[in-house]
């Protein structure tokens, strides 16, 4: 049968409007460029305790150690203006120290040997004795910013074991104003022995100091993957000294950026140069370590990738489908750029964007106020309006959560196990405890995704002799 001209012109008719209404749109999008802020973070400070413990026995050794034998000598009748006096004074038996709250309290027992000559009855007559005496003094320890002991020490009185009596031809006779008289001389020297003794035996600033430079070496606190642990020293502060339990005690605030170095051992430039000392009524105890983890863009891509590639969209009640064929994921400044490849009703590139975020109870990063970019909205109001509405940018938002959960878990048990007891030389040892995660900046670098997390917690440093 054939066809008329008329029926012929129908069924041409029909097949355009067929394949037109069949023709796929083209979208060409310029996509956002590839850009990342220059921005480095700078992890905060924190302060790191470092108790300061000094038996009293210590003291009290190193002190009869030193001082053994005679302490003060006089071996002229006609020196300090005649006075007629001979004088020896030893070590009787062992010094004592003892410490109450913030006071200090020695107590030296002393031999005394005297030579005196006196007339009588016209006739120079000279006599000589023995006799013990307990002498006490108390002081008080400072430390100034230069990281010297200042002391003020003053007698506190003194006890004669023995009277203070000689005999001169024949008789006894009593000096115990004489013996006053010597001991309120040697007052100021005593003083000044236990002045210099204290400023020697109670060296701060040398225990400072080795802690000072042997914390700048980088921690190793992971073997795979290398994780090293950073301590940038800033500056000291310290307490005053008191006693307790007989030790010496104070502590000091170690001032301090701490942070993990993944990769290889960092090359740090040491400070060998030990800052002045901040004097402070308190020392606070508020440690931190800026932990950073990364989500490389292959593996964002690769996770998104598996819950969208494949997937099929509908719109306006099913006239219109889409496809998506690929997806990808690039940083373009402080945003993150999303790029998806479409098939179906709608064939091209669209590009979205979105600001990463970091939940804190989860332990994620996902993309939040994702929405299409700038060129992308243009082109879709031009050739594909039934593709706004919310519905494409909330699946794709929902696609882009990513988990850091186990890397910070992992972390954080590594630094735990490299902050307990853990001894680093030249006799120090680290003892640490870490609580809750604070995240406080996420970067997009070229690789991927960064965060960096604050872990509180405590850290003591102790020397393992003072």
């Amino acid at each position: 049968m054939y066809l008329t001209r008329f029926q012929l012109m129908v069924s041409l008719m029909l097949t355009i409007a067929v394949l037109v209404s069949c023709k796929k749109q083209v979208i060409v999008v310029t996509a956002p460029a590839e850009t990342y802020v220059k921005r480095k973070y700078q992890p905060g400070v924190s302060e790191i305790h470092v108790p300061v413990t000094i038996p009293i026995k210590n003291i009290n050794d190193k002190l009869n150690k030193e001082l053994n034998g005679i302490i003060y000598e006089d071996n002229s009748l006609e020196d300090n203006g005649e006075d007629n006096l001979m004088l020896k004074i030893w070590k009787r038996a062992d010094f004592k120290v003892s410490v109450t709250k913030d006071r200090f309290d020695y107590e030296l027992p002393l031999k005394i040997w005297v030579k005196y000559g006196k007339e009588i009855l016209g006739v120079d007559a000279f006599g000589e004795g023995n006799f013990d005496l307990k002498v006490r003094f108390k002081t008080h320890l400072v430390m100034d910013s230069t990281w010297r002991v200042i002391t003020h020490t003053e007698s506190d009185g003194y006890e004669w074991v023995s009277s203070p009596n000689i005999q001169i031809a024949g008789m006894e006779v009593p000096i115990k104003w004489v013996a006053d008289l010597i001991l309120n001389r040697q007052k100021k020297d005593l003083s000044k022995m236990i002045d210099d003794m204290a400023a020697q035996y109670i060296d701060v600033k040398s225990y400072a100091d080795g802690i000072w430079r042997s914390i700048q070496n980088p921690i190793e606190i992971s073997s795979e993957p290398k994780v090293w642990l950073k301590i940038t020293p800033h500056k000291f502060s310290m307490t005053p000294f008191y006693g307790d339990y007989g030790t010496i005690k104070s502590a000091l605030g170690l001032v301090a950026t701490t942070e993990t170095v993944l990769g290889e051992k960092p090359t740090v430039i040491n400070n060998q140069h030990l800052p002045n000392l901040l004097v402070t009524n308190t020392a606070k105890d508020d440690f931190f370590i800026t932990l950073s983890t990364e989500i490389p863009y292959t593996t964002a891509a690769e996770i998104a990738k598996k819950l969208q590639v494949g997937q099929t969209y509908e719109f306006k009640e099913g006239k219109y489908k889409i496809k998506i064929e690929d997806l990808d994921v690039y940083g373009s400044g402080e945003n993150m750029t999303v790029k998806t490849l479409l098939s179906g009703s709608l064939n091209g590139w669209v590009y979205l964007s979105g600001t990463p975020e970091y939940d804190e109870l989860k332990k994620t990063i996902s993309l939040v106020n994702v929405k299409y970019d700038f060129n992308t909205k243009n082109a879709l109001m031009k050739t594909a309006d039934w593709m706004f509405h919310g519905v494409f940018e909330k699946k794709i938002q929902e696609s882009m959560i990513f988990s850091i959960k186990d890397q910070l878990d992992s972390s954080k048990k590594e630094i735990e196990k490299a902050l307990n007891n853990n001894k680093i030389p030249p006799g120090i040892v680290l003892n640490g405890k870490l609580g809750s995660l604070d995240a406080k900046d996420i970067l997009l670098t070229p690789t991927g995704i960064k965060t960096y997390v604050e872990i509180k917690g405590n850290l003591n440093i102790v020397v393992d002799s003072f």
